[in-house]
């Protein structure tokens, strides 16, 4: 008797429970259906003109918003993007000063080469005119090596390694000589 109720019981539960959904059902199906005839008697849209008053005032909104916290509005992916934008500009920014220091220690250095080149010159011709005047004697080199540390002691600023490119030319100036 008690298995027999217990089956009674269930049926009567799962009836129960498709009524439900049936009643579910209908009621949504109603809904849409009043919603459809409310629908069909605006024949007109909803006036554009209360739209945009409503879009206007919700930019607005957004805008005023916007002004006190900016990033409020903003997505991740847009944030990431600005904050590696950032990044790379403050490295471009970087590298162009550097670029710009670098150009101008060339520039520099060009100068002083230039400079160091027209020093040269003018003691080599200086050198011939006084060969020239002593018939074609050498002249000591204890001498021209004096004549260098006087030009150095012009600048101190010539640091950039001219000590060395001097020393050089005068090795060079010296074989010439001697092949002479």
């Amino acid at each position: 008797a008690e298995s027999k109720l217990r089956a009674r019981r269930k049926k009567l539960s799962v009836l129960a429970k498709m009524d439900k959904r049936e009643a579910k059902l209908k009621r949504s199906i109603m809904r849409k259906a009043k919603i459809a005839a409310n629908l069909n008697k605006q024949k007109t849209k909803p006036s554009r003109k209360n739209l945009f008053n409503f879009k206007g005032q919700l930019r607005k909104l957004i805008d005023a918003i916007q002004d006190k916290n900016p990033n409020l509005f903003v997505s991740k992916s847009l944030k990431k993007q600005l904050y590696y934008q950032q990044k790379v500009n403050s490295l471009s920014q970087e590298q162009i000063q550097i670029q710009q220091q670098s150009a101008i220690i060339k520039h520099f250095n060009q100068i002083k080469k230039k400079k160091d080149q027209l020093k040269q010159i003018q003691l080599q011709k200086e050198r011939s005119s006084r060969r020239d005047g002593d018939n074609g004697k050498e002249e000591d080199d204890s001498s021209y090596g004096s004549e260098l540390d006087s030009s150095k002691g012009d600048k101190d600023e010539e640091n950039f390694g001219q000590d060395q490119f001097r020393q050089l030319m005068v090795v060079k100036l010296d074989e010439q000589n001697q092949n002479q």
